[in-house]
């Protein structure tokens, strides 16, 4: 598993050094050594031009709080997502997740990196204040998972957004103890179910504040019972950052 994932990683590495940049999806030429999408692609991208202001679900107007949000405060504090799950992203996402495209995965880590550093809609204040001293934890797959899949698409975005920024990316401090199924294709109340008590901590004290890191948030059922289990062990501050929200 290990050596399938950094095999990858190398691939990724060689063709990025030896190739000119080209756009992901039409193989147009790229806009900057950092970013393999052509301006066209890049301006087709969704933008979450407004999100609730805690959970980041699409809304009418900037700055509202969701129904969801108004009823029950979930256990992270507000979340950071630049696109709507929609195409072309979702495209990028799943050829990243499912098919182990990493070089898509390098190009989703670093437009996220931009959009955190360019000070974007709602684009992640604690990290621009801090720099890279807050903790920033990938959203962990279970080890059987793990081996399917050859690497951890939350722990590659974060690799890829330090090529831009500089993160504190910590992605031992929490392991995922229950082999869930996959919460595609379920209703919001069985995916809560799915991931209760799926995770825990590797270490006595958790940070006070921190970053979790995952590709897209659904319902954000994983990323609650994540926050839940940090904030039990003393985390005062959770803010998650993903690409897409749906």
């Amino acid at each position: 598993m290990a050596m399938r994932g950094k095999t990858r990683r190398w691939q990724s590495c060689l063709q990025s050094l030896l190739m000119p940049t080209r756009c992901v999806l039409c193989h147009g030429p790229g806009v900057s050594p950092l970013l393999d999408l052509c301006a066209g692609c890049f301006d087709d991208l969704p933008a979450l031009q407004a999100g609730c202001r805690i959970c980041a679900r699409p809304v009418t107007d900037a700055g509202m709080t969701c129904g969801q949000c108004q009823k029950t405060r979930p256990p992270f504090d507000r979340v950071v997502a630049p696109y709507r799950y929609a195409w072309p992203m979702d495209k990028m996402i799943q050829q990243f997740k499912f098919s182990g495209n990493l070089t898509m995965g390098r190009v989703l880590g670093t437009l996220l990196a931009l959009h955190l550093q360019s000070g974007g809609i709602a684009a992640g204040e604690e990290w621009q204040s801090s720099g890279n001293s807050i903790v920033v934890v990938p959203v962990p797959l279970h080890r059987r998972r793990l081996w399917e899949r050859g690497f951890n698409q939350a722990n590659e975005l974060g690799r890829s957004m330090g090529r831009v920024i500089p993160i504190n990316l910590c992605p031992d401090l929490c392991e995922r103890v229950r082999d869930t199924p996959a919460q595609s294709g379920k209703k919001s109340a069985d995916r809560v179910a799915n991931v209760r008590q799926a995770f825990a901590l590797r270490v006595d004290k958790a940070p006070d504040q921190l970053i979790l890191l995952d590709d897209v948030m659904t319902t954000g059922s994983t990323c609650a019972e994540l926050a839940t289990t940090f904030r039990m062990r003393g985390t005062r501050t959770v803010i998650v950052w993903c690409l897409a929200r749906a």
